[in-house]
């Protein structure tokens, strides 16, 4: 199951608690009357919600700015460990980074949505708003898309009936037979190309990488300006790149179990 349905029943107060959690890391940090505000609630209200969570250390305060605290450093790299062949995957991508120059990245699907697990920045690299964590739309992503393009049909249904199709640039793909036609192209070719669809300016290769003995993929990608990266004959050296970087880790991975 991609998600719970939409008509599943939740706690109230506990959604309420996730929404804040997610409107101090966009916001950067808030006041108590800045929480309030945001969500309709009584000055009262925010405060009980904001000293549970620091009470549990989730969150900190100083001078009145409440902000997300660094115990979910915990949380994230134990969810990471939960993923098998951390050391080999880190290896990889950051040998990956060192020849190419360029920003390279390991992601997963949970949920019907991307998370980067692993990420460098070469020389050259973009210093783009990426990091460790980031959530991402399948759909709009190089990585993603190649990831999708493993998983059955339905299962890419139920993703986009649940996230949408949502557009981050021009060159966003927002229809449903556009995108599975472009999921066929990647199954031919065994790989995808992310072009400007997430941001302006960006452009990106992913291949699929296997986990041994399961029915799961991640992706390894390269990501870097669009200028610099997709001329053919560069396209075709990173491809040549990419292809051994995974194959690489793919019998390493399978090495280290037998």
């Amino acid at each position: 199951m991609i998600e719970p349905p939409k008509d599943q029943k939740t706690i109230k107060s506990l959604e309420k608690a996730f929404n804040i959690l997610e409107y101090l890391k966009k916001s950067g940090g808030a006041s108590m009357n800045e929480v309030a505000n945001e969500f309709n609630v009584a000055n009262s209200t925010a405060y009980l919600h904001l000293r549970t969570m620091m009470k549990r250390g989730y969150i900190t305060e100083q001078d009145g700015n409440y902000r997300v605290g660094v115990k979910f450093l915990d949380l994230g790299s134990f969810a990471r460990q939960n993923y098998d062949f951390q050391n080999l995957i880190s290896d990889k991508v950051r040998d990956l980074s060192e020849e190419t120059g360029e920003l390279t990245e390991f992601s997963v699907m949970e949920n019907g949505k991307l998370f980067i697990i692993q990420q460098e920045f070469g020389n050259n690299a973009v210093r783009i708003n990426s990091r460790i964590g980031k959530e991402l739309h399948m759909h709009r992503t190089a990585a993603g898309k190649v990831i999708l393009a493993k998983i059955p049909e339905s299962m890419v249904d139920q993703i986009i009936d649940y996230h949408g199709l949502p557009k981050a640039t021009e060159n966003t793909t927002t229809d449903r037979a556009e995108l599975f036609e472009e999921l066929k192209s990647i199954r031919k070719k065994g790989l995808a190309e992310n072009n400007e669809e997430s941001i302006d300016g960006l452009w990106a290769m992913a291949m699929p990488v296997k986990m041994p003995g399961k029915k799961f993929y991640g992706a390894m990608s390269i990501s870097g300006p669009i200028h610099r990266l997709r001329t053919e004959s560069h396209k075709k050296e990173l491809y040549q790149t990419l292809h051994g970087a995974v194959n690489e880790l793919e019998i390493n991975m399978e090495h280290s179990i037998n």
